[in-house]
């Protein structure tokens, strides 16, 4: 059996009665997040509703995802013989089961390990104060909120949070600001502006 990931601050997966030995997935290795220098093999798994149903690993480091997450540093901060001895193994890997939504669970690691896309939506990159194109927020975002929350990854969550702020500022001069860089620079379509239910839905995390 796979270890399951327990912390007050994180509950993983649990098998439930519809995941039996007896159903058939496809099993995917992630392409860019397998590496022969890891040492802990996350898998998730596709939803229920899915066909086929997929589990993906992804074979990453316990060091990486300590740093970031305190979840983690709880996890792996136990005596790791007892960690891996009640552990499924994989190429000599621990494997980690999550609940958490398979795309959610690769937006996040890549989060952690290709942080270059993610802060291009930082204070860096705001378009009025430096006059780089303007990036809407993207879906994954949501899955990455998500599972920093989660995990407490306090780094990559506040990160996200100030990109949040940049399309949906508080301060009314700063929103004057915004819109008049999209007037000015970008045509009017559905896909061209922040929609208003991107941080209503985001409000919980």
């Amino acid at each position: 059996m796979a270890a399951e990931a327990s912390s007050s601050r994180a509950p993983k997966r649990t098998r439930s009665e519809n995941d039996s030995e007896s159903d058939t997935f496809n099993i995917v290795r992630s392409p860019e997040l397998w590496f022969p220098t890891g040492d802990i093999i996350i898998r998730a798994t596709s939803e229920a509703t899915a066909s086929p149903r997929t589990r993906t690993l992804y074979k990453v480091h316990k060091d990486i995802l300590a740093l970031h997450c305190t979840a983690f540093a709880d996890i792996f901060g136990g005596p790791q013989a007892a960690f891996e001895g009640v552990s499924e193994q994989d190429e000599g890997a621990p494997v980690m089961d999550l609940t958490d939504a398979e795309e959610d669970v690769a937006a996040f690691l890549k989060a952690l390990y290709f942080p270059t896309e993610t802060h291009s939506h930082s204070k860096a990159s705001n378009p009025y104060l430096n006059g780089r194109d303007w990036k809407l927020i993207p879906p994954s975002y949501h899955g990455i909120l998500r599972l920093a929350t989660k995990y407490v990854a306090q780094g990559i969550r506040k990160v996200i949070i100030e990109a949040l702020l940049l399309e949906w500022p508080t301060e009314l001069s700063e929103w004057d600001k915004l819109r008049t860089v999209q007037r000015t620079r970008i045509p009017f379509s559905s896909q061209s502006y922040p929609m208003p239910g991107t941080p209503v839905t985001l409000l919980h995390y």
